[in-house]
């Protein structure tokens, strides 16, 4: 069957089943000659374990050792079990601590950010994680830091490239042959596709860090 089908069987979006190809977790058949991903009903049975899994919130990771059979659905039950009550007891906390902020101030000009900042603090020496603002504030300087590094380099490679296009129009007799011209060109349009391709690669590595960073508070 094809992607489409298989995503409707599984209750997944196709946009789903090319991630979890991306991170191994199934490996379609491929057509001869065609090279096209057939999915079976064996692959459609993975994807509704993938899919129960990811609703438990278990990470990626753990369910690509899983599925290589690594470790046990038992083990692996009982890690999420233990990372879910730790979750729940640190929701709780913060829970309490609103409540504990709504009874004692009405607006934040009464509100005492020393006082609770301590009473979170005496919670983390407990145990408890709360979020950690400053990996959360940091994610959009990642973006940006990736941006300008390469937008920077795109820029000069561009120019540089224009001033070159513009010569041979300008000026086609004394042009260099074209051996030569193509050889300038490649010179400069590979480093662009490369500087191109490790953007869309960090943007990725930025994005799933994204995705799985609540796991880590």
């Amino acid at each position: 069957m094809r992607i489409n089908e298989a995503a409707e069987q599984a209750g997944v979006t196709a946009k789903n089943i090319r991630f979890y190809e991306q991170e191994k977790l199934l490996t379609p058949a491929r057509e001869k000659g065609n090279s096209y991903r057939t999915y079976s009903d064996a692959d459609v049975r993975t994807l509704k374990i993938i899919r129960l899994l990811r609703m438990l919130d278990f990470p990626i990771a753990e369910i690509r050792s899983m599925l290589a059979g690594e470790q046990s659905l038992q083990s692996g039950l009982g890690r999420q079990q233990t990372l879910l009550e730790d979750r729940s007891r640190s929701l709780n906390a913060a829970r309490d601590l609103c409540d504990h902020l709504a009874a004692g101030a009405a607006s934040l000009a009464e509100l005492d950010p020393d006082e609770c900042l301590a009473a979170a603090m005496q919670q983390q020496k407990k145990g408890v994680c709360f979020v950690d603002i400053k990996k959360q504030d940091t994610k959009r300087k990642k973006y940006l830091g990736a941006l300008l590094g390469a937008g920077s380099f795109l820029v000069i490679m561009l120019f540089v490239l224009a001033i070159l296009i513009w010569a041979f129009v300008t000026d086609p007799q004394n042009a260099p042959p074209l051996p030569i011209a193509v050889f300038l060109f490649a010179v400069i349009l590979v480093p662009i596709a490369g500087v191109l391709a490790a953007l869309y690669t960090r943007f990725k590595e930025i994005k799933g860090g994204e995705e799985n960073d609540y796991r880590n508070y």
